[in-house]
C-alpha cells in the first residue's frame, strides 16, 4: 500500500515537467463512525446485522472507509486507480483473493470516436446499479438502505458508454464476471447488464438499470434478472427528493424466486451547513434471498430513519442518525432466529481530500 501512494504522488508532483497535456487527479476519502443496535439479540455482539456492509461493527469506534484514489486522462484515454480499507472492504469483500480486497475501482478506458462521446473501459468498475454508493458523502443518508448493500457496490467487466452531446441521455451495456466480484466464480458464461439515465435538466434525473447471468454454481444452474429504477428530482435549491424501487427474480433447477424493495428519501437543507434526511424502506423477501444467514433472519422489514448532517468545513462533515427497523418475529425455524424491531444508532464524520 505504501508504495503504490509514493507512486501515485511520484505522478503527480511530475506533471508540471511535462510537455504533454493531461489531467491527473489524486484524492481521498475517510470516514469514521460508532453505530449501536438496540436489537437484545446482537447486543453482545460486536457485528451489526448481517446483512449489512456498510457501518457493520457496533460498541466501537471503526472505520467505514479510507480511500485513496488516482484518476488519470490524456488524448483519448483514461485510467482510474482506488486502494480502501476499513470495514466496509472487509466485510463486502470478504469472499475475494486477498490480492483483491483492497480494490475499490481498478480500470482503464479507450475513446472510441472523436466525434463522440463513447468510451469503452475494463476492469473493476463502480457498480451501474442503485442509487446509493459506498463512499458516504455521495449519498443523503449517513447509513445505506438494506437495498444499497444487498445489491452490487462494484462489478468486474467491460463497459461500453454513450453519453449525448447535450449530456442529457446515458447509455452503457456491460459484459461483466459476474454479481458483484472480482474474481470469476463457477459460472459458465459471463453476465450482462444494461443502463439508462436521463437528465433533461439541473432538476431531474431518472435512471434504469439492470443485470442478468449466473448466480452462485453449476449444480443449481441459477440465473438472476435483477432490475433497478430511480428517479432524483430537486424542487428547488434546498429540497430535494429521491425514490427508488428494485425487483429481482432467481430462476433455477429447483423453482423461481422474487423479490422487491423501495426506498422513499427527501432532504431539507437549512443553509450551508445544516441539512436534515429522512428516508423510509421496504424489502419484501419472503424467500430469504438476501435477509437470512445460518443464524439469523429478518422478515419483510420496514425501515425508517431520519439524518442530520452538519457541514463543518467544505470537506468535512458530521453526520448521526437513528434508524428503525421494524420487523415481523412471530415465524419459528430450528436452527435460524427471526430478528424482532429494533432500532440502529449511527454517528460518523467524513473528510474528503
Amino acid at each position: 500500500m505504501r508504495s503504490i501512494i509514493f507512486i501515485l504522488i511520484m505522478l503527480h508532483s511530475s506533471n508540471s515537467f511535462s510537455q504533454s497535456k493531461y489531467t491527473f487527479d489524486f484524492s481521498g476519502y475517510l470516514e469514521t463512525y460508532y453505530a449501536y443496535n438496540t436489537s437484545s439479540l446482537l447486543k453482545n455482539n460486536t457485528s451489526q446485522f448481517p446483512f449489512t456492509y456498510n457501518h457493520n461493527r457496533q460498541n466501537e469506534v471503526n472505520i467505514n472507509l479510507g480511500l485513496l484514489k488516482a484518476k488519470f486522462e490524456q488524448d483519448g484515454i483514461r485510467a482510474n486507480l482506488g486502494m480502501m480499507m476499513g470495514s466496509y472492504a472487509a466485510a463486502n469483500l470478504a469472499a475475494e483473493p486477498i490480492v483483491a480486497k483492497f480494490i475499490y475501482e481498478a480500470n482503464a478506458g479507450v475513446k472510441l470516436s472523436n466525434k463522440r462521446n463513447l468510451w469503452l473501459d475494463a476492469g473493476v468498475l463502480p457498480s451501474h446499479i442503485g442509487y446509493e454508493t459506498a463512499i458516504g458523502t455521495e449519498n443523503l443518508t449517513l447509513t445505506r438502505s438494506l437495498m444499497a448493500d444487498n445489491s452490487p457496490y462494484y462489478e468486474t467487466g467491460a463497459r461500453i458508454a454513450y453519453t449525448s452531446k447535450n449530456e442529457k441521455n446515458y447509455l452503457a451495456f456491460l459484459v461483466l464476471n459476474g454479481w458483484q466480484n472480482i474474481y470469476k466464480t463457477l459460472q459458465n458464461e459471463p453476465s450482462i447488464g444494461f443502463q439508462y439515465t436521463y437528465t433533461p435538466n439541473a432538476k431531474l434525473k431518472i435512471n434504469y438499470s439492470n443485470f442478468y447471468g449466473k448466480i452462485g454454481n453449476k449444480i443449481d444452474n441459477l440465473k438472476r434478472f435483477y432490475n433497478d429504477f430511480y428517479v432524483e428530482y430537486t424542487l428547488h435549491t434546498n429540497t430535494k427528493i429521491a425514490a427508488v424501487i428494485d425487483f429481482g427474480r432467481d430462476n433455477s433447477d429447483f423453482g423461481k424466486q422474487s423479490w422487491f424493495t423501495s426506498s422513499l428519501q427527501l432532504q431539507r437543507k437549512f443553509n450551508r451547513n445544516h441539512s436534515i434526511t429522512v428516508r423510509g424502506e421496504y424489502f419484501n423477501d419472503t424467500h430469504y434471498i438476501f435477509m437470512t444467514t445460518n443464524t439469523y433472519l429478518l422478515n419483510n422489514p420496514l425501515c425508517a430513519s431520519i439524518n442530520y448532517d452538519y457541514t463543518i468545513r467544505k470537506n468535512a462533515m458530521f453526520r448521526i442518525e437513528p434508524k428503525f427497523v421494524f420487523a415481523n418475529s412471530y415465524l419459528k425455524t430450528i436452527g435460524q432466529i427471526y430478528i424482532p424491531s429494533c432500532a440502529v444508532f449511527t454517528s460518523s464524520l467524513c473528510l474528503n481530500f
